[in-house]
C-alpha cells in the first residue's frame, strides 16, 4: 500500500493533468481518483491494485480531517409558525449548549423565510429588489430566500419580541403572488468529530420536530493540504507554468492560457542581454525607488499625490492578503502584498507593477507573461528607471 505521497509519485501518468487545471487543451485526465472531491489524475487507467494504493493513501490523510455534522430543520408554513414554537426549538439548543458533554461543537441555528415563485424568475428578482435574500432554482422552479432577523437566544429576545419580528415580516412579504404560501425555515447544526455522537444527539432534535440527518464532512483544510503537495510536486518537477495560468494560483495568472514559461523567460533574458543590464538591476533599481516610499509613509500619512524619490514620484496600494510566487518560494509579504506606480515627473513616463514582481525577477529573472495584467515589460522598466545607470547618476542619486 502506498504509505506517503512520494509512492504515488512514481506511478507512471500521476498529475500528468494538474488537479486544479482549469479546462486542460489535451483534453481530460483518463485516471481520476477522487475522495471527497480532493484527489489526483493520471494520463492512462490505473490498475485495481494502483487505484487502492491512491484510494488508501487519500482515505489515511482524509480520515484525519472528517467531521460530522447534525442537522436538524423545520419547515412549516410562515402563517403557522410562532415565537412559542421558535421559543421550544430555542430552549433545547439551549439546554444541550449548557450541558456541554455531548461530544459536539458550533452549535448554531439560523432562520429563514422562503417564498416559492414557481417558474417565474422575473417576479423572484422584483422581489428581491425590495425583499433582499437569495434566489436559489431547482427543477425550473426558483424561490426567494432570505435570512429573518430574530433572536435566537432566550436572553436577546422574549417571545412576544419573536411575535412581533414575525408579524414585521408577514407585513414586508405583502400580497405578492406566489406558488405556494411563504415557508418559514429554522436549521440547527452541530458538528462532531464522531458519527456516533452526532447520532446520539439525534433524538434531542427530534423530540421538537426537527427533521434530523447526519452528514459526514471534510474540512476544507485537507482539500488544501492535498493541493499544496500536488503543487510542490509540479515545482520539484519543473513544472511550475501549470500553476501560473489563471485561475490556477492567482485568478489573473501569471501567464496566459497558450503562453510557455520558457518561451517568456528566453525572450526576457534577450531584450536584457540587448540593453546591456541584469534582472537583478531592474529588481534592484525597483526595491532602491519603491522601497524608500513605503519607509517615509510608514513615518508619515499618506500622501495624496504620491511620494517623491528623487526625479520620481511612486504611489502604491496596500492589500489585505498577499500573492504567493508560483515557484513556492517565500517572499517578503510586506512586498507582496502591494501595487505600486512609478512616474518619471521628467517624462511623465509610468511602470506599474505588482510588489511580488521584485521577488520575481531578481530570484527567476521572470516579468510575468504578455497576456498578464501585472506584466512588467523589461525595455519600459528600463526606460522609466533610467537603466542602465551612469556614473553620474549613481553619484547625483538620480
Amino acid at each position: 500500500m502506498a504509505a506517503s505521497p512520494s509512492d504515488i509519485e512514481t506511478l507512471p501518468g500521476f498529475m500528468d493533468w494538474f488537479v486544479g487545471e482549469p479546462d486542460a487543451t489535451r483534453g481530460e485526465p483518463v485516471g481520476v481518483v477522487e475522495v471527497h472531491r480532493i484527489g489526483a489524475t493520471f494520463s492512462r487507467s490505473l490498475t485495481e491494485e494502483e487505484r487502492a494504493e491512491v484510494l488508501g493513501f487519500l482515505h489515511s490523510h482524509i480520515g484525519a480531517h472528517k467531521e460530522y455534522k447534525l442537522f436538524g430543520t423545520l419547515a412549516v408554513p410562515l402563517a403557522e409558525i410562532s415565537g412559542e414554537r421558535i421559543d421550544e426549538v430555542r430552549t433545547v439548543a439551549r439546554e444541550i449548549e449548557l450541558a456541554g458533554n455531548h461530544g459536539g461543537s458550533y452549535l448554531d441555528m439560523k432562520c429563514m423565510v422562503g417564498l416559492p415563485f414557481g417558474a417565474r424568475r422575473d417576479a423572484a428578482e422584483k422581489k428581491r429588489a425590495t425583499f433582499g435574500g437569495e434566489i436559489l432554482e431547482d427543477d425550473e422552479k426558483c424561490a426567494l430566500v432570505a435570512p429573518l432577523v430574530i433572536p435566537l437566544r432566550q436572553d436577546a429576545g422574549t417571545v412576544a419580541e419573536i411575535n412581533k419580528y414575525l408579524a414585521h415580516e408577514r407585513k414586508s412579504i405583502g400580497d405578492v403572488e406566489l406558488d405556494k404560501p411563504p415557508v418559514f425555515l429554522a436549521e440547527l447544526t452541530m458538528v462532531f468529530e464522531e458519527r456516533a455522537a452526532a447520532e446520539a444527539l439525534r433524538p434531542r432534535f427530534d423530540a421538537v420536530g426537527l427533521t434530523t440527518k447526519v452528514v459526514e464532512h471534510v474540512s476544507k483544510s485537507v482539500f488544501w493540504d492535498v493541493v499544496g503537495w500536488q503543487e510542490r510536486w509540479l515545482v520539484k518537477t519543473g513544472r511550475v507554468e501549470e500553476l501560473m495560468r489563471p485561475g490556477v494560483f492567482s485568478t489573473a495568472g501569471f501567464l496566459g492560457e497558450t503562453e510557455r514559461l520558457d518561451e517568456v523567460l528566453k525572450e526576457d533574458a534577450r531584450t536584457l542581454a540587448s540593453l546591456g543590464i541584469t534582472a537583478k538591476d531592474v529588481a534592484s533599481r525597483i526595491r532602491e525607488i519603491v522601497g524608500k516610499a513605503l519607509r517615509r509613509s510608514m513615518k508619515s500619512a499618506r500622501a495624496e499625490d504620491g511620494h517623491e524619490i528623487g526625479r520620481f514620484r511612486v504611489r502604491f496600494l496596500k492589500w489585505g492578503g498577499y500573492q504567493e510566487c508560483p515557484w513556492l518560494c517565500t517572499p517578503d509579504p510586506g512586498w507582496a502584498s502591494i501595487d505600486f506606480v512609478i512616474e518619471d515627473r521628467r517624462s511623465g513616463a509610468k511602470l506599474r507593477g505588482p510588489g511580488l514582481i521584485v521577488h520575481l525577477i531578481a530570484e527567476h529573472g521572470f516579468f510575468e507573461g504578455k497576456e498578464s495584467p501585472y506584466r512588467v515589460d523589461p525595455r519600459e522598466a528600463a526606460e522609466v528607471l533610467g537603466l542602465p545607470r551612469t556614473f553620474w547618476d549613481r553619484l547625483f542619486r538620480r
